[in-house]
């Protein structure tokens, strides 16, 4: 049965990125992915004895707030459940690594995947900017068109989740750490501002505190910069990589902080008129979900999301489920380069998690399971050695 378990669990995170990329008709697909990935959870809930860990628990905890929010909301429909229980499926099958040791041979294999997925992704990335002739500055300008059904999100964010791994792992074995920093050069030319910030914050910290990388760091940096140069010699035309679509094609003169936030002050500025104080403490249990909702946009921001939707119970089952019992617990069981590395991946969150949904996306899982891993796989000076988990 261990076996088994350990072929679907590989299998499901194997695919899922292939998955998360596929165009909106095949969207089946992801519905029977998330079947299959229930049905394993189910299955070993019921074969493992101790199958209680902070994962788990973490779901339990936040699942009941979401939960009760949706009963207590004006409108129960399926979709709202199917909705909140995105939000627990990543905790619940992250939380099989617990049953997952990996030995130095899972690590080497490990790292040539993510290596050969990071290939793949370029791969993907150039045969998308074909479309528009090659020219970078096109992208945020057609987005859509670059991008089908909107998926530079979902490119952004699986490319950048696996960067950050494939770093980790690449200090964790020693070898071709200066590539691995330069695999992080393609975000910049994404058009997706949040992840282009949290990979800022993410090399920024990491390199200001790993004293002994500052080398590395600051060759990489360089060479991130000389393409840059290379591809707009004057920097101030490379603004349309950072702007919204909108303002990408009407120019800078006539930008506006909304424009600029693609919306999001009119979201927030929306959900803060509909706050109902009766139900600060349940939340309106995701009512942009609703049938008769003025409004069928989120936040754009896990935090103010879990708020506005669940209420202070919800938000408050976020902060300790996640933010507290996964990431600080994280962060006081590392040390050394790892715990850099913790830290770093925080920001990397944050960066995300604020300006777009991430927690909701379900390659959140992988950001998970790379926590855990940094957290009981420490980086060596000599040979390969596991923290005690």
């Amino acid at each position: 049965m261990k076996r088994l378990l350990d072929f679907v669990f590989v299998f499901l995170l194997l695919v899922y990125p292939f998955i998360n990329m596929l165009p909106d008709d095949f969207m089946i697909f992801g519905t029977i992915w998330g079947i299959v990935a229930t049905l394993f959870v189910l299955l070993v809930l019921l074969v493992k004895k101790k199958a209680i860990n902070r994962y788990a628990i973490s779901a339990f905890l936040i699942s009941i707030f979401i939960f009760i929010s949706i009963l207590l909301s004006n409108e129960i429909t399926f979709l709202k459940f199917v909705t909140g229980y995105k939000y627990i499926l990543p905790f619940l099958l992250a939380s099989y690594i617990y049953w997952y040791p990996l030995d130095e041979k899972k690590i080497h294999i490990i790292y040539k995947i993510l290596f050969i997925y990071l290939i793949l992704m370029i791969a993907l990335f150039l045969y998308r900017l074909s479309y528009v002739d090659f020219n970078l500055f096109m992208v945020t300008m057609k987005k859509d068109f670059v991008w089908y059904d909107n998926k530079s999100h979902n490119f952004a964010q699986m490319y950048i989740l696996l960067c950050v791994s494939f770093l980790f792992f690449s200090y964790l074995l020693k070898k071709n750490i200066y590539i691995a920093y330069i695999f992080f050069l393609p975000i910049f030319f994404v058009g997706v501002r949040s992840v282009i910030l949290a990979t800022l914050l993410f090399l920024i910290i990491l390199s200001t505190l790993m004293v002994k990388s500052y080398l590395k760091a600051i060759l990489a940096f360089f060479f991130i910069f000389l393409s840059l140069a290379i591809v707009q010699p004057d920097f101030k035309k490379l603004t349309p990589l950072i702007l919204s679509a909108q303002d990408a094609n009407r120019g800078e003169d006539k930008m506006t902080f909304t424009s600029m936030s693609s919306g999001r002050d009119i979201i927030l500025d929306y959900y803060m008129k509909e706050l109902d104080p009766e139900k600060i403490f349940v939340g309106s249990g995701m009512q942009f979900l609703e049938t008769n909702s003025d409004f069928k946009l989120g936040l754009h921001n896990d935090t103010l999301e879990f708020f506005f939707s669940f209420g202070i119970f919800g938000l408050f089952a976020l902060i300790f489920g996640l933010y507290y019992s996964i990431f600080y617990d994280a962060y006081k069981k590392t040390h050394g380069i790892n715990r850099l590395f913790i830290v770093a991946l925080i920001f990397l969150f944050f960066g995300i998690s604020n300006f777009a949904f991430f927690i909701y996306n379900q390659l959140i899982i992988y950001f998970y399971i790379l926590i855990f891993i940094v957290k009981n796989y420490q980086i060596p000076r000599n040979g390969l050695m596991y923290e005690n988990q």
